[in-house]
């Protein structure tokens, strides 16, 4: 195995588990169900949405990995499309890059 394929094993391992504790942690768990239902509304309605979108309806996530873990799941299960990305206008997020998302239904814009 190279030195890339290692890091990449890695990685992929601390985000898997970085998503499950964030599953497991009770105040996590609740923003999650909310956030769930809110991510399946944006989906279903075609709009290209972010994870700053989830933050305006609900306010921040407890956690870090919380909004990451939640739009992991939902790409993994096909729900979800990525159709670009924007820089974010939080401050806590000092411009970095988003990713935009479309439920699976409606395909790229």
């Amino acid at each position: 195995m190279s030195a890339d394929q290692e890091l990449t094993l890695w990685s992929s391992l601390a985000r898997d588990h970085g998503t499950q504790r964030t599953l497991t942690d009770p105040e996590s768990r609740q923003w999650q169900d909310e956030a769930e239902g809110v991510l399946e509304e944006l989906a279903a309605s075609g709009v290209v949405f972010s994870a700053e979108d989830i933050y305006r309806i609900l306010g921040p996530a407890p956690s870090d990995g919380a909004a990451g873990a939640l739009f992991l799941r939902a790409a993994k299960s096909k729900r979800i499309v990525n159709v670009g990305i924007v820089r974010a206008t939080r401050v806590a997020r000092h411009a970095g890059i988003l990713r935009t998302w479309r439920g699976s239904e409606w395909g790229p814009p």
